[in-house]
């Protein structure tokens, strides 16, 4: 067994193990709810949220799996070594996530997409946790460095970048459209003098 997470509130708790699967356990009887398999490498890291599961694996991958179906949601892809960790903010809207990687990347639940990544070590990143409001991301590595980050932050510059994203395509856009209305002009021009021109 490699890790686990519980829910006093959901009455489940979740573990990753070597044999590549996650197992979904009732707290009350202890007995196995289901089992979860997916995974290529040994199951790492294990996180608990609301209505799903979300698995770190040695494959290199992030799963997310329903809690009521048992299937795999979503597949997230970005490290490039093993996960040795994760955790979820308070109201379950972000996953941060470590790996040997030496990097901490930070996924939104709902789409599955990587909205930023920290690179503050220098080795492995062996374990994450979330302040309870989710602001910031602590970290700890085989560097000895434990990194404190603001993700409030990471995520203002993530969306001040897709917003300058956006202002550049339409920077290029109005851009081309000018160059076209310019020769367009100056076509009719040529057509205008060529008709002007008196015959002898």
């Amino acid at each position: 067994m490699n890790a686990v997470s519980a829910s006093d509130t959901l009455g489940r708790c979740v573990s990753g193990s070597d044999d590549r699967s996650v197992r979904l356990w009732d707290v009350a009887t202890g007995g196995v709810v289901r089992v979860l398999r997916g995974h290529h490498g040994e199951v790492t890291a294990v996180v608990l949220l609301d209505t799903s599961v979300v698995s770190g694996s040695q494959d290199e991958s992030v799963c997310q799996w329903s809690l009521d179906t048992g299937e795999c949601i979503r597949t997230m892809w970005g490290h490039s070594k093993g996960i040795t960790s994760l955790c979820a903010t308070a109201n379950f809207s972000h996953v941060f996530s470590g790996g040997d990687d030496f990097t901490v990347r930070v996924w939104e639940v709902t789409t599955g997409d990587c909205v930023h990544v920290f690179e503050n070590h220098t080795e492995e990143v062996t374990c994450v946790c979330a302040t309870e409001g989710g602001e910031r991301i602590v970290s700890g590595g085989r560097d000895g460095r434990v990194c404190i980050c603001d993700a409030v932050v990471a995520a203002a510059d993530d969306n001040a970048q897709e917003e300058a994203n956006v202002d550049t395509e339409a920077s290029q856009t109005i851009a081309s459209l000018a160059k076209l209305v310019k020769a367009e002009r100056s076509t009719h021009s040529a057509v205008r003098a060529e008709s002007s021109v008196t015959i002898p």
